[in-house]
C-alpha cells in the first residue's frame, strides 16, 4: 500500500522546499486533506518547513478549524521561534479579532519580541476588521 499521495514519485526529489510547495499549492487551492497529507509526510521524513508554510496551514485552517489554526501557530512558536516574524502575528491576530476572540496574549507576545505592528493589526485591534 503506497503512502505517498500520487505526485510525489513523479517528483525527482523531495526536500523541504518541494514540500512546503505541495503544501502551499493545496491550501491556496483550498484542498486541505491534501496539504495535510504533505505535512504528515514531511513530520514522517523529519524535514522542517518555512515559517510560510506555517502560515498557509494556519490561514487555510482558520474558516472552520480555529482551534488547529491556533495549535499550528503555537508549534510554529516553539519549532521556528526566532524564524518567525510580523506576518505570523498579524494572520492570527486580524483573524481571531474577526472572530471576537481574546487576542491580548499574542500581541502583546508581539510587543515583547519587539515586533513592529503594521496597520492591518492595529486596523484588527480597532475594530476595524
Amino acid at each position: 500500500m503506497e503512502t505517498h499521495p500520487p505526485i510525489l514519485p513523479f517528483l525527482p526529489s523531495t526536500d523541504s522546499s518541494t514540500y512546503g510547495f505541495l503544501v502551499s499549492g493545496f491550501c491556496e487551492v483550498d484542498e486541505l486533506v491534501e496539504a495535510c497529507k504533505i505535512w504528515n509526510l514531511m513530520e514522517e521524513e523529519s524535514l522542517e518547513l518555512k515559517v510560510t508554510s506555517y502560515e498557509k496551514m494556519m490561514d487555510a485552517f482558520k474558516c472552520n478549524r480555529t482551534s488547529d489554526a491556533t495549535a499550528m501557530f503555537g508549534t510554529l512558536k516553539l519549532e521556528r521561534y526566532h524564524d518567525m516574524g510580523w506576518s505570523s502575528y498579524r494572520l492570527l491576530i486580524s483573524w481571531l479579532c474577526r472572530k471576537e476572540k481574546l487576542v491580548g496574549a499574542h500581541y502583546g507576545d508581539m510587543l515583547k519580541r519587539r515586533i513592529g505592528a503594521d496597520n492591518e493589526v492595529f486596523a484588527s485591534l480597532g475594530g476595524g476588521r
